[in-house]
């Protein structure tokens, strides 16, 4: 079966890395600015190697669930809490759904 490449699965397949989950927690509560976090941070708090550090964070960018923001030599993270509320609402519409052959059928 080929994979979904719809936005929706794209963010499902992002978060469903154990490692991209805890890079999402390690960034909760951070904006850009003095609080954020570069890939130096997450390095040292996950004892990754940076390219798998910065393979994880394309991925979660590409899916819009973190922002990245080039200063200098370094690029600073923050998680998108907007981006991942609405996830939220996506998964639980969703799983709330009836299947096809349910929806049609009268009662």
């Amino acid at each position: 079966m080929k994979a979904a490449n719809d936005g929706f699965s794209l963010k499902l397949r992002a978060i469903s890395d154990p490692v991209r989950r805890e890079i999402l927690r390690l960034l909760a509560g951070k904006g850009l600015g003095a609080d954020d976090m570069c890939a130096a941070d997450l390095q040292r708090h996950l004892g990754l190697a940076q390219p798998t550090i910065s393979h994880h964070m394309r991925v979660l960018a590409e899916a819009g669930l973190v922002q990245a923001e080039k200063v200098g030599t370094w690029v600073r993270y923050c998680r998108e809490d907007t981006a991942l509320r609405r996830l939220a609402c996506e998964v639980r519409q969703e799983l709330e759904q009836k299947p096809d052959s349910q929806r049609h059928q009268p009662l």
